[in-house]
């Protein structure tokens, strides 16, 4: 495609400005940023392993996506230039400029890709610039879309996600960037994992190694799967590895380690930041995600990971990097119902599109969980990974079980932080505000941290700095948290107080407790009737918090002998047909036909 000459071909358009002159970005001309956004979107696609029937597509998208700015009506100085990209859209139409070959019939699909290529790919488009008005390309490109395959169609997508990123690394002149594979392998992992090594556990992660490609790791506390899990890719071919977490608090707290292992190639991302307008500045924007998802590891949440793959907003600079990934979900076991749906759905029907390495872990994972995942990924028995000997050799809690508010126990946590550091866990915010609140003005408790999930960033951020510190010096604290203390808080207490909770949970705050310990022979857990003031608001059902119960009052102190026995109960509890009935009632909530 001759760029010079091109602007010859359209009868009308013969005003228009010449690339080599036009100036698209400070200080570069159209030509310069064509040349750079191919060049760009070239070492894209082959790290990407794109065949080349998308190599024609990328060139046509990079030639032509910017077109418009050749009217004579465009300045970049000026404020009120008109939009470019329905420009573009009429000089490729009215000079007739096809896809060669046989790509010709998918011209339309890239014409409607480069006049929303700064916007969401929503079903209308406002053709301002041309004729002026509303039109819905559903209707004009469905009949394509229903002859083009599930493959060809997400290849399409995925190449101007690809060409998209190329178009605003060139224009915040980053212009040398080079995609970096991941490489990190057992000699590099080693070390990081501490000072004393366990060789017998040493062994067990190393079996992470040689997992299969989509594999299940079920290991108890203080395993270390979450510090083992880049050994899972170290030795398979990935194009990047997503580390997905329930929580900023673990996401803050991996950052910080991978990164002193990988300084410069780890991002994290949490941030619900997607732009849905059709805005001609959003190259900030889009260079602010690849920023983040370019990197050889990235730290994020599961919800990006759906986010992306349910399309929401600009998806198509994000899905396209999942291609030829490793996804490692640790804390998979909390997971929602519905969100286990989506998320087996689009591992489905991406893993051989996508080519796809998948590792999900959990100290918690139930048989009926494990039993569930294996038939939908169809995993092989040496896919689902258990090291549960740890639990079978400790009993670092004893529990009673109290029959009455937590509330009441108050002045007894306050006796017992005056030496120890002690936990509070209640299942609300409203809860974990009040008991804050008594402590520190009623009963003048000077060190106390209250965290739960609305905390601002930055405010939590503060907080969790607060919390290691208090961790590191063992200095006596009360810390009084929601749910957020269930996942990935490598924090050790030594007396917990906590409203009754459904087991799994149970298992998870308990975890918080004599952490780095073997056995006990004194009561270090309380558990409490919790505060049902609103039944349909509580974030539990009677029946979950009912069985807790009654597992409990077998497990009283000396009745427990091993952390194994509190699982064991668990998945006693919490069988298939459980599970299946909450997939089935989620199910009614969701449909997938749009994919």
């Amino acid at each position: 495609m001759n760029l010079e000459n091109s602007t010859q071909h359209a009868s009308g358009l013969s005003a228009w400005q010449n690339p080599q002159e036009k100036q698209s970005h400070e200080g570069k001309s159209l030509a310069q940023h064509i040349t750079e956004v191919k060049e760009i979107s070239r070492r894209l696609l082959e790290y990407h392993k794109f065949d080349g029937t998308y190599e024609r597509i990328r060139e046509y998208l990079c030639d032509y996506h910017d077109y418009g700015k050749l009217q004579p009506g465009w300045d970049l100085g000026n404020p009120r230039k008109p939009s470019h990209s329905p420009a573009s859209l009429a000089y490729l139409i009215e000079s007739r400029i096809l896809l060669p070959d046989k790509l010709t019939s998918l011209t339309p699909l890239v014409w409607y890709l480069i006049l929303k290529h700064h916007g969401v790919l929503s079903k209308t488009v406002s053709l301002q610039g041309t004729a002026g008005q509303i039109i819905d390309p559903v209707k004009i490109l469905n009949p394509l879309l229903e002859k083009v395959g599930f493959e060809t169609r997400i290849g399409m997508v995925d190449t101007f996600g690809l060409f998209k990123i190329a178009d605003s690394l060139s224009a915040a002149n980053s212009a040398e960037f080079e995609p970096i594979s991941p490489r990190l392998d057992a000699e590099r992992i080693r070390p990081y994992l501490g000072n004393k090594i366990d060789e017998q556990r040493w062994k067990q992660q190393l079996s992470l190694v040689s997992a299969p490609d989509f594999s299940l790791l079920s290991a108890y506390t203080g395993w270390g799967k979450t510090m083992a899990s880049p050994l899972f890719v170290s030795k398979k071919s990935v194009t990047r590895v997503f580390f997905l977490f329930p929580t900023i608090t673990a996401i803050n707290q991996f950052h910080e380690r991978l990164s002193s292992l990988e300084p410069k190639r780890v991002s994290r991302y949490f941030y619900l930041y997607d732009p849905t307008t059709d805005d001609p500045t959003d190259s900030d924007r889009t260079f602010f995600v690849a920023r983040n998802f370019l990197n050889p590891y990235v730290i994020t949440s599961v919800d990006q990971f759906l986010l992306s793959f349910l399309q929401a907003g600009k998806y198509y600079t994000k899905r396209v990097m999942f291609r030829g990934a490793g996804i490692v979900l640790d804390e998979i076991h909390t997971l929602n119902p519905l969100m286990l749906i989506m998320l087996t759905y689009f591992l489905k029907r991406f893993r051989e599109p996508y080519d796809l390495k998948f590792l999900g872990m959990s100290a918690t994972l139930t048989d009926a969980m494990r039993s569930y995942l294996a038939d939908e990924l169809q995993l092989p028995a040496q896919a689902c990974m258990i090291f549960d000997q740890g639990f079978r050799e400790r009993r670092r809690v004893m529990f009673r079980y109290n029959d009455f508010d937590i509330e009441s126990a108050l002045v007894q946590a306050r006796e017992r932080a005056l030496q120890d550091n002690v936990m509070i866990a209640v299942n609300t915010v409203e809860k974990a505000v009040t008991i804050g609140r008594i402590l520190r003005e009623k009963m003048e408790f000077p060190n106390v941290i209250v965290i739960h999930g609305r905390f601002m960033y930055r405010d939590r951020a503060e907080k969790e700095a607060d919390i290691k510190e208090y961790d590191d010096t063992r200095r006596s604290h009360i810390l009084v948290c929601t749910q957020v203390c269930e996942v990935s808080l490598d924090v050790s207490y030594d007396h917990l107080f906590t409203e009754l909770a459904p087991c799994s949970s149970l298992v998870q705050r308990f975890g918080r407790v004599n952490r780095r310990g073997i056995r006990t022979d004194i009561v270090n857990v309380d558990v409490f009737q919790p505060d049902i003031r609103d039944p349909a608001r509580y974030p539990y059902a009677p029946e979950s918090l009912n069985t807790a119960k009654m597992v409990l009052s077998g497990l009283r102190a000396e009745m427990l002998s091993n952390e194994m026995q509190l699982i064991a109960e668990l998945n006693a509890n919490y069988t298939r047909e459980v599970l299946e009935k909450e997939m089935n009632d989620a199910r009614s909530h969701v449909s997938f036909e749009a994919f």
